[in-house]
């Protein structure tokens, strides 16, 4: 007689107890990557469904932020489809369950294709001296300034933003013609 573990055997018996509450949730996983992307799947999945709450795993925080923003057209989209229609998507990196392997690196999305990625100028962060018990500041006054001088070599370089002055990532100006700040604070800003 072999032995499984427990998440092994509830796995096979869910596999076999189909309630029919399951349903729709199973029907919002068949369709996920058609509704949200291929991309987008990989990094969020839907996990529960409750009283119309659809809620949706993502593998991070960041995720989380990005994908609030695209909730509503999905929500729009899965009631097409739908017999009970959802009344909100809920996201959370919190549901993440350790089950699951990582999504993997993928080369079409690379972090230089953000609009807010700083580019090249300056030395780049990973290139900063590790910190040692030495090199420590003497107090938060020294580090809090060598921070500046650190941030200052690496943005002298961008361009200003022409709202705020603030250096600004190229990506975020051919995006927004301003910097992320002034984007989101301008509600008159037509946003992608």
């Amino acid at each position: 007689m072999s032995f499984q573990s427990l998440d092994q055997i509830l796995q096979a018996l869910s596999n076999q107890l189909v309630d029919p509450k399951q349903e729709p949730l199973d029907q919002i996983i068949t369709v996920w990557p058609d509704v949200v992307g291929e991309k987008t799947a990989r990094f969020s999945r839907p996990v529960r469904l409750s009283n119309g709450i659809l809620q949706v795993a993502t593998a991070n925080a960041v995720w989380a932020q990005q994908l609030t923003f695209a909730r509503r057209s999905w929500l729009t989209r899965l009631n097409r489809d739908l017999d009970e229609p959802l009344r909100d998507i809920r996201l959370s990196p919190g549901l993440w369950h350790r089950d699951i392997d990582p999504p993997q690196p993928n080369p079409e999305y690379q972090l230089s294709e953000h609009p807010s990625y700083w580019g090249a100028p300056g030395p780049s962060l990973s290139s900063w001296e590790p910190v040692t018990p030495n090199s420590l500041p003497s107090s938060p006054q020294r580090a809090f300034e060598a921070l500046l001088q650190k941030v200052a070599v690496h943005t002298h370089q961008l361009p200003l933003c022409p709202v705020c002055h603030c250096p600004t990532p190229i990506g975020e100006l051919e995006r927004w013609s301003v910097c992320a700040v002034c984007a989101v604070s301008d509600p008159e800003l037509e946003r992608e």
